[in-house]
C-alpha cells in the first residue's frame, strides 16, 4: 500500500485505527490496547474511540434486548488514551467553558508556529524539496528572534540541530 501524497481524510485515518485495532484484538482478544494521540492525530483518534465506544453501547443494547450474555463481541474500545497537545476539550464545550483563556502571546506563538510548519510542508510538498529545507533554518530563527518559537531552549531545540532537514520538514505534516 502506497501512502498518498496528499494525506487521508480524518474518517479515513479513524478507519484505518480500526482496523489495527482489530488484527492486535483477534491475535489476542484479552490484550490490553492503550493509544496515544498527538496533536493533529487527536481528531481522528477521537473519531475512531468513538465509533468503537458507540458499537459496544450497541451490542450490549443488543444482547440486553435478546436476554443472551454467553458471547461477548470483540470490543476496539481501548482501555486507556493519552491525547497530548490538545487545544478542546474531550469531554466537551460544558468541561471546555471552565478552562482558563489563553493569553495573547500563547495565541500568537501559536498562530505563528503552526502556519510557519503549514508553509515549510506546502513548500516541501508543492515547491521545492530543496527549498524546504534551505527554509526551515531561517523559518525557525526568525520565529525564535520574535520569541514566537513554542519549543522549550535547552531540550526540544536540541531536537533541531540533531535531525536531519528532511526529517524536521517531514514532522511538519498537516494530516
Amino acid at each position: 500500500h502506497t501512502p498518498r501524497p496528499d494525506g487521508y481524510t480524518f474518517p479515513e485515518i479513524a478507519a484505518a485505527l480500526r482496523e489495527a485495532a482489530k488484527v492486535v484484538k483477534r491475535q489476542n482478544p484479552h490484550a490490553h490496547l492503550s493509544v496515544i494521540f498527538h496533536d493533529w492525530a487527536v481528531v481522528p483518534g477521537l473519531l475512531f474511540v468513538r465509533q468503537a465506544l458507540r458499537e459496544d453501547q450497541a451490542a450490549a443494547a443488543q444482547q440486553q434486548l435478546e436476554g443472551t450474555t454467553t458471547h461477548a463481541p470483540l470490543s476496539l474500545a481501548p482501555d486507556q488514551m493519552v491525547l497530548m497537545d490538545v487545544l478542546f476539550s474531550p469531554f466537551g464545550a460544558a468541561e471546555a467553558k471552565r478552562a482558563p483563556l489563553a493569553s495573547w502571546y500563547k495565541i500568537t506563538v501559536l498562530y505563528a508556529y503552526q502556519h510557519a510548519l503549514v508553509l515549510l510542508f506546502v513548500v516541501h510538498r508543492d515547491l521545492s524539496q530543496r527549498l524546504a529545507r534551505w527554509l526551515f533554518p531561517i523559518v525557525c530563527h526568525v520565529l525564535c528572534a520574535l520569541r514566537l518559537f513554542p519549543l522549550h531552549r535547552s531540550v526540544d531545540r536540541r531536537w533541531l540541530v540533531a535531525t536531519p532537514a528532511e526529517r524536521r520538514i517531514d514532522k511538519c505534516y498537516i494530516y
